[in-house]
């Protein structure tokens, strides 16, 4: 019976089912973004953040997506194929072992059990309005990047790990705070080989001042990287595993293969428009001291800046590598966006930037949907 339920990946009338719900949860959970007197028991809690998060992450995947490859991978495992021809990390075998009842069950337990706890967990240590961190988790973090990113519970994990170091929401003594810190960075490594390089980046983020000095060395550090750009692409997958290597040279490779016509590099420029817009709002705001950040949103800020502008740099070299980085920047955003939005809400700015994303999402859905590329 179980078994039966893989089936149900990536089925229209299920993908749809999982999109409505996310829209439910957002509307139900809408009235908080335009004033902070509404009462809390309005919208939704952490429980339905949970139920969602698991629901769209083990059956949502348009046809051809990475679910399909992973459901693919997973069989293969339980059909005797070679390890090492999998890429998969070494975490996600010993689970397949302990889920080995269905696809299904396996994303259960990577998505929900570890993805969506994690999450839920991280937005409490954060102290974040679940309202918010409900609407904004369902924006940009799950469907852009959790849905078919198994190493959704690693991302946490590092920004769970900054969380403690920063701010010890735990009162834990120094030495025990530093140490939870440093191994909930290190169980985060296990999850993905490219996690190395997002610890690294997190890092940078928060030793570096989020100032006027700090951002104009950090485009020149990127542009100057960006006129070497094959050379230390090379040098960073020199460090990556085997199976990593090879991948991230077939997508500089075929490159071309997905470059944009003039109508779709417009629409790719509206659907990020909402990130490219707080991102940049928030740092003005910060540089012309109109706004006091507290110390995780600077770092999940300057994290998420930092992210982007690498996505950036690869925009004409890569689609995918460039697309790759963008989501990755996901996690940091939603989580600056859920802890700032309190501070403008009720603004001119917040209510129409709260009704310019909605209004973009539509646009773009609609856009999709005529192009037959929603699914």
């Amino acid at each position: 019976m179980i078994r039966n339920l893989d089936n149900l990946v990536g089925n229209i009338s299920v993908c749809n089912f999982c999109l409505f719900l996310l829209v439910l949860v957002a509307l139900l959970n809408a009235r908080h973004l335009f004033s902070s007197k509404i009462s809390n028991k309005v919208g939704t809690g952490y429980v339905v953040l949970w139920i969602v998060f698991t629901l769209y992450s083990c059956f949502f995947c348009p046809p051809g997506g990475d679910n399909f490859a992973s459901m693919n991978n997973y069989d293969a495992y339980f059909g005797g194929i070679d390890k090492e021809s999998l890429h998969f990390e070494a975490l996600y075998f010993w689970l397949m072992d302990l889920f080995s009842f269905g696809y299904v069950s396996w994303r259960f337990a990577v998505w929900g059990l570890l993805g969506a706890t994690s999450y839920v967990f991280l937005s409490k240590l954060l102290r974040l309005d679940k309202h918010l961190s409900t609407v904004a988790c369902f924006t940009f973090a799950l469907p852009i990047l959790f849905y078919y990113q198994r190493a959704a519970c690693g991302y946490c994990l590092l920004y769970i790990a900054m969380t403690i170091y920063m701010n010890n929401p735990l009162g834990y003594s120094r030495g025990r705070k530093k140490t939870t810190a440093i191994l909930a960075a290190l169980v985060a490594l296990l999850f993905h080989t490219s996690m190395s390089f997002y610890l690294v980046v997190l890092l940078i983020s928060i030793i570096v001042p989020l100032n006027q000095k700090s951002i104009f060395l950090i485009i020149g550090v990127l542009v100057l990287i960006g006129q070497f750009l094959f050379f230390f692409t090379d040098s960073f997958l020199s460090f990556m595993s085997d199976d990593t290597q090879e991948t991230g040279y077939r997508y500089l490779e075929n490159a071309h293969v997905m470059n944009k016509n003039l109508a779709g590099r417009v629409f790719e420029l509206l659907d990020k428009a909402p990130v490219y817009f707080m991102v940049l709002w928030g740092i003005i705001q910060q540089l012309r001291g109109r706004i006091l950040l507290s110390k995780t949103e600077k770092v999940c800020l300057l994290n998420t800046f930092i992210i982007i502008s690498i996505s950036l740099m690869f925009k004409s070299e890569s689609f995918v590598i460039e697309s790759k980085f963008y989501k990755a920047s996901m996690v940091p955003f939603t989580l600056f966006l859920a802890s700032y939005f309190p501070k403008i809400r009720g603004t001119q700015v917040a209510q129409l930037y709260v009704i310019g994303t909605a209004l973009l999402i539509v646009l773009m859905s609609y856009y999709k949907l005529s192009r037959g590329a929603f699914y």
